[in-house]
Formats: C-alpha cells, structure tokens, sequence
C-alpha cells in the first residue's frame, strides 16, 4: 500500500508490532519473514533496540508444527547471538548514545537460546553470554544489569545438557552460577528447583559430592522461604531416599508433602506457589 502512494510509510512502532506478531504465530516461515522486514529496516534505518529483542525472540523459541503441536526445530542461538554482537558493537562503537542497546532482555534471550538449543557445550555458551552481560554493565551499560532471570536461565541450560562428556563442566558451571547469582541478584524457588533438576540430570544419584550440595543448597532454599513445588518435586528426584527422608521425612502425610508455610513464605503466588513469566519484569 505504500509502494502505491495509498498510506504513509511505516513507523519503527508499525514494523516492530508486526514482526512480533509474525514470531508469536510460530507458523513456518514466520522467523524469515520477520527477517525480512528486519533487513528493510536496517536499509532504512529505523531500527532500535526492541526491534533486535523482538528478532532475538523469534531466534530464542521453538518452532512447533501447527498440526500435532511437535517441536519441529528448536532455537537459533547462533544467530541470535550474532545479532547481539550487533547490538553491542553499535552501541559501545557509538559512543554509547546509540538507540540500540542491548539490554537484559537481550542477554537472557541469548542465553535462554542456547539453553533450548542441540548446540553442543550450551552450559559453557551460556555462561559466556553471562559474563558478557555483566561486562556490558560494567562498562557503563545499566540497561544490562543482570537479574536472576538470567542466572535462571543459565542454571537452565545447565539442566538440559544431555550429553556425557559435558556433564561434569555443566555441574561445574551450576554451581559457578549460583555463587555468582548472589553477588547481582536474589534466588528465588526456580533457581532453586533448575539447580536441583540440573543436578539430578549431571551427576551420579548416589555422587557424593552432589548429595553434599544438594543438602546445602535445599537448606538455603529453606532458610530463605523458597521451597515451592517445583523444588520439592526436584528434590526427590536428585536425593537419595536417605537424604530426602532426612530433610523432609517428618513433613510426609498421607497425601502426600505439606511443605511448612515458614519455607514457603517468600514464594511468589498463591498460597506461596508461582507460575512466572520467564521475561516479567524483576
């Protein structure tokens, strides 16, 4: 229509709004075209930062056939992450007054990538993304401040390495990632729940070493007021049956767990139980 003189030409908004209705369809194909209304954009320039977010977005999801609901491929971290690499270099080679920032959104959504990805080393990719992050703000970009989202989303990628030579640098970097956390940001129960879901995924049930940090870990859990379901339910599946009994044995009823409310008190949610967005504000 504007090619025909009938409307104006679009807005930043118009195509940024567009694009993300063509990611959040997740129909075949919808990725490249929204690529191709990015590479218009970038010809005329008019883009800014939500307009690389919204690209990240699509990069950093499934694609799922229409018919049956299977995932058909799975994310793009590759990609997104070159299209950080953009983000960044604009910025920082702009004297840091460029419209485009990469911002926490941008960091997590790359990290979140590579944690639903089939690339391999994905623990070690995300945690690199993480440094990158806190480097970025360190260097006088507050827009990067990093949040537990993103440690939640490296503890993520942590949990969903599969493969066996990598499964010892996972629990590695699990725990890296945790002590790190608690210098930025607060752990809440999904980083307590993908930490104990990592560490049933990367270790031996019987390891040693695991079942030390596992108490430790599900203690802090405890004392600061976290232990929702999803760390219950994780929980049983990292401890032994020794352990378990030792830490909750004496909360076990017939129908099942009844977690204290002092442990749970710090849950967000109802009756201090959570269903968060992964990207909702911190």
């Amino acid at each position: 229509l504007h090619s025909q003189g009938l409307v104006e030409e679009p807005t930043t908004p118009v195509y940024n709004a567009l694009m993300n209705t063509l990611i959040s369809s997740g129909e075949s194909g919808s990725i490249e075209r929204a690529e191709a209304l990015f590479s218009e954009m970038r010809i005329a320039n008019i883009t800014n930062t939500r307009t690389f977010n919204t690209l990240l977005k699509g990069y950093g999801m499934f694609e799922r056939s229409r018919k049956d609901g299977r995932i058909i491929s799975s994310s793009r971290p590759r990609k997104a992450e070159q299209l950080l690499d953009q983000m960044e270099f604009s910025y920082f080679s702009g004297g840091k007054t460029s419209v485009i920032r990469p911002d926490k959104y941008s960091y997590t959504t790359v990290i979140s990538a590579y944690g639903r990805s089939n690339v391999k080393r994905k623990a070690a990719k995300s945690y690199e993304i993480l440094h990158r992050m806190i480097d970025s703000f360190l260097e006088g970009n507050l827009a990067a401040k990093p949040g537990t989202f993103a440690f939640n989303a490296v503890l993520n990628a942590c949990a969903h390495t599969r493969l066996p030579g990598e499964r010892l640098e996972g629990f590695t970097i699990l725990c890296s990632t945790l002590i790190l956390l608690r210098d930025w940001a607060k752990p809440d129960h999904t980083t307590y729940g993908t930490f104990l879901q990592a560490s049933s995924n990367l270790l031996p049930r019987d390891e040693a070493q695991k079942l030390r940090v596992v108490e430790a870990v599900f203690n802090s859990c405890v004392k600061e007021g976290q232990c929702g379901q999803m760390v219950v339910k994780n929980l049983k599946n990292v401890a032994s049956p020794e352990l378990y009994d030792a830490l909750v044995g004496r909360f076990l009823t017939d129908d099942g767990l009844d977690i204290p409310l002092k442990w749970r008190r710090n849950v967000a949610g109802q009756d201090g139980f959570l269903a968060t967005s992964f990207f909702d504000s911190e």
